[in-house]
């Protein structure tokens, strides 16, 4: 469980009005132009009060949709406007999602600079609501640096701070889960569950002031849930389960109850609905929170460990691994995107001052997209020249598998000396020769790997062996067990057809034994990584 890390602080932005209009490019801009109205509406009228608060949300919806330059881009004027107009909270809370944008860059460094500044401006001012928000985030700077004394003194500190302030009352449940997690993560369980109990009573004064809503017990049980994980107490776990589905039917909230409900089946070993609830759980992870997936895969693989069903724990391991990769893609993929958002940003400016403007404004345009175009053609030509190098040491791979069977089908014995004993079916090194010439005609001569029905008990019964004699027999004629054997034939096979046919994939996947096309791309993809169509498409232009 070491995994459950800064939840509630994710948890707060999942559930702010921001976060939820800010789902893709296009509601992020509408929602800023709503912003950019509001605040020149405010103006107008001189509310000044309103206008900080709206650039507030402005820039909360940039971090929520993680444009975290963005936000340091512009904090800094917003707080300038927050301090002209005497704005203590707003200017405040701006510095706040400063800090946190930093962080989120992986700027921790940046980011206690600026704490430490401001810290020493609100302790001069005696502003308590200043000094609790920067001690809050210097405190988790240093829980993401494991230095669990200090943040715990820090947090309570800020839990202090911000008692005295009744604004920052949300903020504070807040700060309450993070300090019970810094001590849940340090397997100080006692005084964390001491602590629930405040925070607990905390959430009663939100009720009393009419602040409190369902997102605020579904935090306060979340928090206690995760305590019992880590505890082992899976009763416990199961009655905070069934509180937060009584009361949220929050996405967020659905997946932490999902995957306690996988650990308490697992500890009863009730692994059929562990894995059924883990499949359903990965079912609702499709909307791209891909790393929450992999933790579900990790859950996956210890169960199937203990069902000793090791080949699909191995099958999943590859899934983990692929999503590995494909999560750093993603994060690649966004930077472009990244590039792509900011251009359509400034091109919307342009059109709405271009009598002034325009000329400039157009200029800069094209600058962006002259960068972005040439970011984009030289990645490209970086993956082609890298999918070219991968054929051509798929092509050696090839050939030496090509060599090797060659070699084995030109052997009439395994053994390299038989002893004089051997008197025929009795002795267990001829036996043994037996089978790997048998084994080495089915797969080398016959081919039998191309059905996709091939199974290990059907092989066993075709050369009649137990299973001991034919993984023996599989390490001593070729070195490798079962599955990655017949994967490597099968695999062998596609590399040729690719090569040489014009056949759809369903028809190689087909022809070379694999079930289904997904199963085919997927082994072919993890043994070569690189798709089989691309791999067709790099082959035939060296051949042109």
């Amino acid at each position: 469980m070491k995994y459950i890390f800064t939840l509630s602080f994710i948890l707060a932005f999942l559930l702010s009005p921001a976060s939820l209009l800010a789902q893709n490019t296009d509601g992020l801009q509408h929602q800023i132009e709503l912003y950019d109205d509001m605040y020149g509406e405010a103006i107008r009228q001189n509310d000044f009060e309103n206008a900080g608060k709206v650039l507030y949300d402005k820039l909360k919806a940039f971090f929520n949709s993680r444009m975290y330059d963005e936000v340091i881009k512009l904090a800094p004027d917003y707080m300038r406007f927050a301090n002209k107009h005497e704005l203590r909270t707003v200017y405040y809370q701006n510095c706040h999602i400063l800090l946190w944008a930093y962080i989120q860059k992986g700027e921790s460094g940046k980011a206690l600079e600026e704490v430490q500044q401001m810290y020493e401006q609100a302790k001069q001012l005696k502003h308590n609501d200043g000094m609790a928000l920067v001690l809050d985030v210097m405190a988790y700077i240093y829980h993401i640096q494991h230095r669990v004394d200090e943040s715990e003194q820090l947090y309570r500190e800020s839990i202090r701070l911000m008692q005295k302030e009744e604004a920052l009352r949300s903020l504070l449940l807040r700060t309450y889960s993070d300090l019970i997690e810094t001590l849940t993560n340090a397997g100080r369980f006692d005084e964390a569950l001491q602590l629930c109990n405040e925070y607990e009573d905390m959430v009663s004064l939100h009720v009393q002031s009419g602040e409190a809503n369902a997102a605020t017990f579904a935090n306060l049980y979340i928090t206690y849930l995760l305590l019992y994980m880590r505890t082992g107490d899976f009763d416990k776990v199961e009655f905070y389960c069934n509180r937060i589905d009584s009361i949220s039917s929050e996405a967020y909230a659905k997946v932490i109850t999902n995957e306690a409900w996988i650990l308490i089946y697992k500890s009863r070993k009730q692994y059929g609905q562990a894995l059924e609830m883990a499949d359903k759980t990965m079912e609702m992870l499709q909307d791209g929170r891909r790393s929450s997936g992999n933790l579900i895969r990790t859950y996956k693989m210890a169960i199937l460990a203990e069902m000793n069903r090791a080949e699909e724990a191995h099958e999943v391991f590859w899934e983990y691994i692929n999503e590995k990769d494909s999560i750093r893609n993603l994060e690649f993929n966004a930077q472009l995107d990244e590039l792509r958002t900011q251009y359509e940003l400034d091109r919307h400016i342009a059109e709405k001052e271009r009598n002034r403007y325009y000329f400039l404004f157009a200029l800069g345009g094209c600058a962006l997209l002259a960068i972005a175009l040439g970011i984009w053609i030289f990645l490209n030509r970086q993956i082609k020249r890298k999918n070219r190098t991968l054929a051509g040491q798929i092509r050696e791979l090839q050939h030496e598998h090509e060599i090797k069977n060659r070699q084995l089908l030109e052997k009439t014995t395994f053994q390299a000396q038989l002893p004089e004993s051997d008197a025929g079916e009795l002795c267990p090194e001829s036996r043994k020769d037996k089978f790997c010439l048998a084994l080495r005609d089915l797969l080398l001569k016959e081919k039998i790997y191309r059905d996709e029905q091939l199974s290990r008990d059907s092989l066993m019964e075709r050369l009649g062996i137990n299973r001991h004699d034919l993984d023996e027999a599989f390490l001593f004629c070729f070195n490798m067990q079962y599955n990655g054997y017949i994967n490597l034939l099968r695999l062998n096979d596609s590399l040729v057809l690719l090569e040489e046919s014009d056949l759809s994939m369903e028809e190689i996947s087909e022809k070379v034994g694999y079930g289904t096309l997904r199963t085919f791309q997927r082994q072919f993809q993890a043994k070569y990584n690189i798709p089989p169509k691309e791999y067709r498409r790099v082959t035939k232009e060296r051949k042109n």
